[in-house]
């Protein structure tokens, strides 16, 4: 009985860190998405700036539960929007940022719980 306790206990663990590591990731990708468009819109180095901060504020808890070949794919797309602001080749950072933001999304279909994802 005692066994049957400990797995119940570590399964309830892992579902809870599993919804946790969902809604970070939902409310993170939310924020990146609009900063992203909000790149698109504005093409500023300013703009640039706020998502490189906000990457790097929020990347540091995606790498524990995330695919790390994802996340630096995304933080050299952020990279390169920034240099390509900074070079004045908006027309590539433009098209980086619409990269990113598919990125982030299908990171978080990838996060999802479904019965897919669990198997």
């Amino acid at each position: 009985m005692k066994k049957f306790w400990i797995a119940l206990f570590l399964f309830l663990f892992v579902l809870i860190l599993c919804i946790l590591n969902l809604n970070f990731a939902t409310q993170t990708g939310k924020e990146l998405d609009q900063k992203l468009v909000n790149f698109q819109n504005t093409k500023t180095l300013e703009s640039a700036e706020e998502i490189v901060q906000t990457w790097e504020k929020k990347s540091k808890f995606f790498s524990i539960f995330m695919h790390h070949d994802s996340l630096d794919r995304i933080s050299k797309g952020i990279a390169k929007i920034k240099a390509s602001v900074q070079n004045n080749n908006i027309i590539y950072a433009g098209i980086e940022a619409e990269g990113i933001r598919v990125l982030i999304k299908v990171l978080k279909e990838a996060d999802d719980i479904n019965i897919k994802n669990l198997f």
